[in-house]
């Protein structure tokens, strides 16, 4: 039976190959199983791969597996069986298997013989290492496997170059190092006329240029990269390019056109099975949802995120998220867990050691240790974020920090410091051209000059709310208020101006539900209704803003609303 068994498998396989020959598109799956059952092994191995490249084209990532599975059982030389062990781990990583891509990789990398092959397989091992926390280890993978094979201009040398500027500039914040490395890529790129490593390039650059705070750059630089995917008909990497489109659009203060390109980016990643790139883009629409102050959308998002970042073993894409659900829990005023979820997104950009990260969340958790009253951890906090920003390439970060010190500064009364911090800040800020950067400073600027009862506050103030505006960021806009209000209320004479700018403050962070700035505003407007003797009434939204700060353990704000109060008591 099993002899005549295998006959008709036989006789079926080659009567479809000579019955369809010139159209066999469509029946490898059909071909290689029959050559499997009638022990053909070398018809086994081709069509296998056939069906399992055709399944991968489709999406169908687990029938493609099974068919380069089954190829591999046939596999009968190294060379063929590192083709294999790469095909399956490519699929695996796709779909969120780290452990099993890593593996099948490696297996791939020991089958290979020849020198580039090992090096392309070397590069997706580092790529799954920094994909799952060892950052370091990825990083320095990819420099030992660039010098092994730099003396030779390839596709393969061109790729590593993008995989390094990209992680370098990521996770390390060496922006200047990150351009020497895409832009010696795409030389080689256009040299070997390689059209698709060239759009690897152009979207790993323009990734370089967001960073550094060039958003029209950036986007002209993905729409070339859009151009050379689509001419050759790669869909999988447009819903990266989506989501780099999302980022670059909102930095040019276009929030609907970001959260399309992102929508665009979820249903192929949905499509193409792609979950740590369905989980990005998870995670950005839930940022631009919570600029928009649409918090419960916002959580949504980052919990769907949250979720495929830990079944794929993203440390540091769950560090993300628990940060940015921290953003959300702080601005509703829980501060106590927004700490805690600082915290835990702190332990995890340390245990990866992913300086941009760290530089970005270290001064955020200072920025609540000043709230809550710990002014001695919060300063601790401000000093290993200047000291590590103060030795990264991107200066743009630098900018942050010194703004985020003068707060405290300001906060603490020692308005001098504060400036010397905000001067430093401006040279860094103004010419990065980022409007939301800007807005906060001349934001700070006027707080300062509120405290200095200088004229100029009023100005700055102004410059920040028309800012803010444009960049459709509603805390910012909320902040801009409050102190345009402020200032027109203490310093320029203006009275009711500025107690109606305070007033609208309040009344958007209360419409979508940002607690501790409806304190602040309300403290704001007992300000100005002291200075303009109002006291009843001043004492009526001061006690406002205690009962928000009590709820909030802000003490740092409920000693300085306290002693307000008692002074007019």
């Amino acid at each position: 039976m099993k002899s005549e068994r295998t006959i008709y498998h036989k006789v079926i396989a080659e009567t479809i190959e000579n019955k369809f020959k010139g159209e066999i598109d469509g029946y490898f799956a059909t071909l290689a199983h029959h050559y499997y059952n009638c022990k053909n092994s070398e018809k086994t191995m081709e069509y296998s791969l056939k069906a399992g490249d055709e399944a991968a084209a489709l999406y169908a990532n687990e029938e493609a597996l099974m068919h380069y599975n089954r190829a591999l059982s046939v596999a009968d030389n190294d060379i063929t069986k590192a083709t294999v062990f790469e095909k399956i781990a490519n699929i695996e990583s796709l779909i969120g298997r780290n452990d099993k891509a890593l593996k099948h990789y490696q297996d791939a990398q020991n089958s290979a013989k020849d020198k580039l092959v090992k090096a392309r397989i070397g590069t997706r091992i580092a790529r799954l290492l920094t994909q799952t926390g060892k950052i370091d280890k990825g990083l320095e993978l990819l420099k030992k496997i660039r010098i092994s094979i730099q003396e030779n201009d390839t596709d393969v040398l061109a790729d590593i170059n993008y995989h390094l500027a990209h992680d370098l500039v990521e996770f390390k914040a060496e922006t200047e190092q990150a351009e020497k490395l895409v832009n010696e890529g795409i030389r080689i790129s256009k040299k070997i006329k390689d059209v698709k490593s060239e759009a690897n390039g152009l979207r790993v650059k323009s990734h370089i240029l967001w960073r550094r705070g060039m958003g029209d750059k950036a986007l002209k630089a993905l729409k070339e990269s859009q151009k050379l995917y689509e001419s050759l008909g790669d869909q999988r990497i447009l819903c990266e390019i989506y989501t780099l489109m999302g980022a670059v659009s909102r930095s040019i203060n276009n929030l609907n056109m970001a959260i399309d390109y992102v929508k665009k980016s979820i249903n192929i990643s949905q499509k193409t099975g792609n979950k740590l790139l369905l989980g990005n883009a998870y995670n950005n629409l839930g940022v631009y949802y919570g600029i928009m102050g649409e918090n419960n959308i916002a959580i949504n998002y980052y919990k769907k995120n949250l979720d495929i970042k830990q079944k794929v073993g993203d440390k540091r894409g769950e560090g993300i998220v628990l940060f940015n659900i921290g953003v959300l829990k702080y601005d509703i005023g829980e501060l106590n867990t927004s700490l805690d979820y600082f915290t835990n997104a702190i332990q995890i950009f340390e245990s990866v050691n992913d300086i941009r990260s760290m530089v970005y969340v270290y001064p955020t958790i200072a920025n609540i240790l000043a709230d809550k009253g710990e002014e001695s951890r919060a300063v601790e906090y401000y000093e290993k974020a200047l000291k590590l920003a103060q030795k990264i390439e991107d200066k743009i970060l630098l900018g942050g920090i010194y703004c985020h010190y003068a707060k405290y500064f300001l906060s603490i009364d020692n308005a001098e410091k504060a400036l010397e911090l905000l001067e430093r800040a401006k040279g860094i800020i103004v010419q990065s051209g980022n409007q939301a950067d800007l807005a906060k400073l001349f934001r700070d600027f006027a707080e300062v000059y509120i405290k200095n009862k200088d004229p100029k506050a009023t100005k700055y103030a102004e410059d920040a709310l028309k800012l803010a505006i444009e960049t459709t960021i509603k805390r910012d806009e909320i902040a801009a208020l409050k102190i345009l209000g402020k200032a027109q209320a203490l310093i320029s004479g203006n009275f009711d101006e500025g107690i109606k700018n305070i007033k609208r403050s309040i009344a958007i962070a209360k419409e979508i539900n940002l607690v501790v700035n409806t304190a602040d505003g309300l403290f704001a407007l007992g300000e100005a209704l002291i200075a303009n003797n109002k006291y009843e009434k001043a004492l009526e939204y001061l006690n406002q803003a205690k009962k928000i700060y009590t709820q909030a353990t802000a003490k740092f704000s409920l000693r300085k609303v306290e002693s307000l109060i008692k002074s007019i008591s």
